[in-house]
């Protein structure tokens, strides 16, 4: 196996490790409907989205905020946490650029629908 395909290989192991440690996480704090995105065939920008429903809008902000201290060193730099309109739409992303959390409430994930908007996508899941 060529240098390139090794380090490659590592890194998607490393990918999956982390993502199954927020499924785990988004799972133990009770988020609903948890879907993976395979976005690397169809999107330029993002490799991998995942996508969950949150119960209320404390529920919300203190899975948010929590997630954001549990996996601090996987944050990029730039990133300072999220605003108060974030939490107010209902809809909060946390971009640890691979992958973008997008968690919602349960009527703002109906009305923007990104399992349709990224339809072509695989979707999968992680079983505990």
């Amino acid at each position: 196996m060529s240098e390139k395909k090794q380090e490659e290989s590592i890194l998607d192991q490393e990918l999956q490790i982390f993502m199954k440690e927020i499924y785990d996480y988004l799972t133990d704090k009770k988020v609903k409907d948890i879907l993976i995105f395979d976005l690397s065939s169809v999107n330029p920008y993002f490799n991998f989205f995942i996508i969950g429903t949150v119960m209320s809008s404390l529920h919300l902000k203190s899975t948010v905020r929590q997630m954001q201290k549990v996996f601090a060193d996987k944050m990029p730099e730039r990133k300072s946490g999220f605003r108060k309109e974030d939490l107010e739409s209902g809809w909060v992303i946390v971009d640890f650029v691979d992958p973008v959390v997008h968690l919602f409430l349960e009527d703002e994930r109906s009305y923007y629908n990104l399992e349709r908007l990224w339809g072509d996508a695989k979707q999968y899941t992680f079983t505990n």
